[in-house]
């Protein structure tokens, strides 16, 4: 199979032995012997859908990644391993963002079972959650508002006298059993 990618991303196939008389990607791929597309060109390649519709990725029949036209991305597995989807980077770090702190531009992170934040880094901030709004709160609850789930550990490992530090720099700690009293 012979195939070229002109400076503007358009592949045209050449020559191919063995297949149909005007040869599409399916006939190019049947009679692929190794199976594999090699880009050869300093530009990539570039798939650019100028119709309306979605571009989906499938195997057999089953969709695995959606790009949809309007921008989003979706990825799906039906595999039932505990790594059923994996996001690695090697060398570097991973940046998951909205793109701004407007109202309803969250990050949801949804377990069927259990949800491990894992940090291998010693460092005093290996785990660190942050929020830089004026008004913004951190909520830790089992049970979601109500309360009504299990317990929370909080447990600190350095043999220290400051081994678990609650500060409040602008106002007073309240610790209650639930009867607002503070006791």
């Amino acid at each position: 199979v012979v195939a070229s990618i002109t400076s503007d991303g358009v592949l045209t196939v050449t020559s191919c032995t063995g297949c149909a008389t005007t040869p599409d990607l399916d006939s190019v791929y049947d009679s692929d012997s190794d199976k594999e597309l090699l880009i050869d060109s300093t530009t990539g390649l570039i798939l650019d859908m100028t119709t309306t519709g979605d571009f989906i990725i499938q195997d057999s029949n089953t969709t695995i990644a959606t790009f949809g036209n309007a921008g989003d991305i979706t990825f799906a597995t039906t595999r039932g391993a505990a790594a059923a989807l994996s996001l690695t980077s090697l060398q570097g770090g991973i940046d998951i963002s909205t793109g701004s702190g407007a109202a309803g531009n969250d990050i949801d992170i949804l377990g069927g079972s259990s949800v491990n934040v894992k940090a291998y880094e010693s460092a005093a901030d290996a785990i660190t959650l942050i929020t830089y709004g004026a008004a913004g709160g951190i909520d830790i609850s089992t049970g979601g508002q109500l309360g009504q789930g299990g317990s929370i550990d909080i447990l600190g490992g350095q043999a220290a006298a400051t081994a678990i530090t609650i500060v409040a720099p602008q106002g007073g700690i309240d610790i209650s059993t639930g009867s607002g009293t503070g006791d």
